[in-house]
């Protein structure tokens, strides 16, 4: 069955002489034996079980799997052998304490491609076997020793191997407990198996049928004992199961792993949670960018309406009946600067005042909302105040409704936009008509009639009341907005056209700033929260060495260990991700209802892709986070790792 020719294995331990661990070692091990491996510490017997299971590979010499040379053997037909030949049980049990007896041995299965029911079945089989049937759900960290290292035997026998390689299967018990475990070897030799026992203890040497005494790396001494009980039975070999990575045992390990190490976990997925809410505040600052958009194109920016501007000159008559000659173009109005102040002592309440369309255009372009009241007609001299300025003229308690028809006094001023002429304060009497909504981002605009706008620049300027108003700046109204390119390319070149989305832009860069400000915090949180997950789950690499090495030594391969620690990325990553979704949308719905009474729109907008995108978002930065710890952990050296410190 195992055949081992001329083998010599060195080990070259740094800045040390080389040290030979077998010397020319020549071995036919077959079916039914139950073979002891005695020598003292050192002597290479250790080497030589591990070059029997495939975990170690010798510089020369050859080891024959029926009649088939290990050396053809790729790294993954090593694990494939290891998966399905040889059944490991160690001094030290190695086993994971925070799982119980039965996941334990379900853990030898987790690389084939068993069915849930066959493989409890066979689990719960192995445990009858040794006895401990009744222990399946006791947490391994409960057993006595002897239990543990019958756990270990049936996570060995569980997969039906024909080679059993036990490694100072005793040297950590008492002598009753030893006795019952070595009669427990002989009889899965007696089945038909090969069992192999490495031991410095003479008392157990002698109850095997075979013992190879080793010396310095060479075999000194090879006897087989005449046994009465050493009759065996030819065993049925299964057949070989597909390799069939079972993903439930790589996140059952990480599982456990997290609950075991909660309060680490939880105090790094703080920082991974604070930076996925930032993100998708982010994300919803970029929907509510959207909506503002949509609300400001019906209720805030005439989607009709082109402002003409020459740059240090006045527009002239001619400018005027130039444009109307576009059959696009419906009305063409010059627009003046007028601010305003009301004198609320000890304060001032300054703003900006716009005119109102003529009644008869007012249903055909945006107007102001009206909260309370109503806009004033043409020949009314009243107000529209803004929200936030009507706020500013309130007493203590009162209500936005009470200032309709109020009268108030107002100073307007102004300027002249290309030589910024002297000009006066003009003081009015006006009644409150209306209160309109106040601007989210942006200036904010009170109103007045049109012709009663034009009227007060006038008295403002010193300008005769016949006389024209000089301005660089026209208000253009297209018959639809589809017409605004077209107008806009055959008068770009003589004006500065400022159209309705050039406006939208400039509104909401705010919204862009505010979003990229958060985007950057966020992105900063996620990128030292991500550190630190690699630092973590580096740690994790250290303290589960055991758990590694024991992963292959049970058939393991290098991608599958590193699913131990993706599936621990994930885990963190997707529960983190969910704990900041869940505070972000807090946020959201705190934020939205606490600028209701403000803004009339949505500010933060969070879908169901929205949360989705986030959560994935997460869960990658912390896949990202563990390539590093977990090519590691794949590349570490079995035997190191399982050697007890």
């Amino acid at each position: 069955m195992i055949e081992i020719r001329n083998v010599s294995k060195t080990y070259y331990p740094d800045k040390s002489t080389p040290i030979p661990a077998l010397k020319n070692v020549n071995l036919m091990l077959d079916h039914g034996e139950f073979v002891a491996i005695v020598g003292a510490s050192g002597s290479g017997k250790s080497t030589l079980l591990n070059t029997l299971g495939g975990l170690d590979k010798p510089d020369s010499g050859e080891v024959f799997i029926n009649e088939t040379p290990m050396s053809t053997f790729n790294d993954h037909q090593y694990s494939d052998y290891r998966k399905d030949n040889v059944g490991f049980v160690f001094q030290h049990f190695h086993l994971i304490p925070h799982l119980t007896v039965l996941e334990n041995v379900e853990l030898a299965l987790a690389m084939s491609s068993y069915e849930k029911k066959e493989a409890h079945q066979k689990c719960v089989q192995a445990l009858q076997e040794v006895g401990l049937e009744k222990a399946i759900h006791q947490k391994a960290n409960e057993l006595s020793g002897g239990q543990q290292q019958r756990v270990a035997i049936a996570r060995a026998l569980v997969k039906s191997p024909n080679i059993i390689l036990a490694d100072e299967p005793t040297g950590a018990l008492d002598s009753q407990t030893s006795q019952e475990i070595i009669d427990l070897l002989k009889r899965i030799s007696k089945q038909g198996r090969l069992v192999v026992v490495v031991t410095h203890d003479e008392a157990v040497a002698e109850q095997a049928s075979r013992i190879v005494r080793v010396k310095d790396g060479e075999i000194i001494e090879d006897r087989k004992q005449n046994k009465q009980d050493s009759v065996q039975m030819e065993i049925t070999e299964e057949p070989s199961r597909k390799r069939s990575f079972q993903l439930k045992s790589a996140f059952r390990l990480s599982y456990h792993r997290i609950k075991e190490k909660r309060w680490r976990y939880f105090l790094v997925s703080i920082g991974i949670s604070m930076g996925i809410c930032g993100f998708l505040l982010a994300l919803a600052f970029g929907s509510g960018i959207d909506n503002y958009i949509q609300y400001s194109s019906d209720k805030v920016i005439d989607s009709k309406k082109l402002d003409f501007k020459k740059e240090q000159d006045y527009m002239v008559s001619s400018d005027y009946y130039e444009l109307k000659k576009n059959e696009h173009i419906k009305l063409v109005q010059p627009e003046y600067e007028l601010s305003a102040r009301i004198e609320k002592k000890p304060d001032i309440i300054s703003y900006d005042v716009k005119p109102l369309h003529k009644e008869k255009n007012r249903n055909e372009y945006a107007l102001p909302k009206v909260l309370y009241g109503q806009l004033p007609k043409d020949e009314e001299h009243g107000i529209a105040l803004s929200e936030g300025t009507a706020k500013k003229l309130l007493k203590e308690g009162g209500k936005l409704e009470e200032l309709i028809g109020k009268e108030i006094t107002i100073k307007f001023l102004s300027m002249d936009e290309i030589t910024s002429y002297p000009s006066r304060w003009d003081t009015q009497k006006l009644k409150i008509s209306a209160i309109t909504e106040q601007s989210f981002i942006g200036k904010e605009y009170s109103y007045i009639p049109y012709d009663f706008h034009t009227e007060v620049v006038k008295r403002s300027r010193f300008i005769g009341k016949d006389s024209e108003i000089t301005t660089n700046n026209y208000e253009v109204y297209v018959d639809d907005k589809s017409s605004i390119e077209s107008v806009v390319n055959q008068f770009k070149q003589s004006y500065t056209i400022t159209t309705p989305e050039n406006v939208l832009k400039e509104l909401t860069k705010t919204f862009k700033n505010i979003q990229l400000a958060i985007t950057g915090v966020s992105m900063l949180i996620l990128l030292i929260s991500s550190i630190m997950v690699g630092i973590i789950l580096y740690i994790s690499v250290l303290e589960r060495r055991k758990e590694i090495g024991l992963f292959k030594a049970i058939g393991g391969r290098n991608r599958e260990v590193r699913w131990i620690f993706f599936s621990e990325a994930i885990l963190l990553g997707g529960m983190a991700s969910i704990n900041g979704t869940v505070l972000g949308i807090v946020v959201q719905v705190i934020l939205n209802r606490a600028l209701e009474a403000k803004i009339h729109f949505e500010l933060l907008h969070i879908d169901v892709l929205t949360v989705l995108l986030t959560i994935g978002f997460g869960i990658v930065i912390n896949v990202l986070a563990c390539m590093i710890p977990a090519n590691q952990a794949a590349k570490l050296n079995p035997i190191q790792l399982l050697k007890q410190d």
